[in-house]
């Protein structure tokens, strides 16, 4: 199988640390594949602070523009007061590109009961 048509097969963990770097992050090496049925996610170790979430975007899944409408209502979500984490934001940008890669990134949260029956209460 040609390697074009595997939508990841570029998706190494140096690729991965970079695109965190490119944004002004410090990763430190520490890489962790998260569950995810159509994209691509990982934990990533960032120097001197809290591990963030990458999220790699299936190629030729979704238009940018779906995608930033996507960010746009998890933030108007958040603004809500509703229990979403959104997407970070570097220089007013939360869709970033890296090896022909897009990719966001959202700061890691804990899943706890509070956040849980806030979502059951809606």
């Amino acid at each position: 199988m040609n390697t074009q048509t595997i939508p990841f097969s570029g998706l190494t963990p140096d690729t991965i640390l970079a695109a965190v770097d490119s944004v002004g992050l410090l990763s430190d090496g520490r890489l962790l594949a998260l569950n995810s049925y159509e994209n691509r996610v990982y934990q990533v170790g960032i120097e001197n602070a809290a591990p963030i979430i990458v999220k790699f975007y299936r190629p030729e899944r979704w238009s940018d523009a779906a995608i930033l409408e996507e960010h746009a209502f998890l933030a108007e979500l958040a603004d809500s007061e509703l229990p979403i984490t959104p997407a970070l934001s570097f220089d007013g940008h939360t869709l970033f590109y890296c090896a022909g890669f897009r990719f966001a990134l959202f700061p890691k949260q804990k899943w706890t009961r509070t956040r849980n029956s806030r979502l059951r209460n809606l």
